[in-house]
């Protein structure tokens, strides 16, 4: 079943109760449920793009 795409958090119970349903267990469900929830507000998850760069460019120096 698709899941609901709302930031409310009556739907990410029910997210919630539709992932455990499809076999997935609790913990897995709770991140799908929650990250579907951050999509609908509008929020971006993850690390900073550029960050491996910037840490890599910082040991060169140093070797240098």
């Amino acid at each position: 079943m698709p899941l609901i795409k709302s930031s409310s958090s009556k739907a990410v119970g029910e997210n919630i109760k539709r992932e455990e349903a499809a076999g997935r267990p609790y913990k897995q469900a709770l991140a799908i449920a929650l990250s579907t929830q951050d999509r609908a507000k509008g929020k971006k998850r993850g690390r900073k793009m550029g960050t491996t760069a910037h840490h890599l460019h910082k040991r060169s120096l140093k070797t240098s």
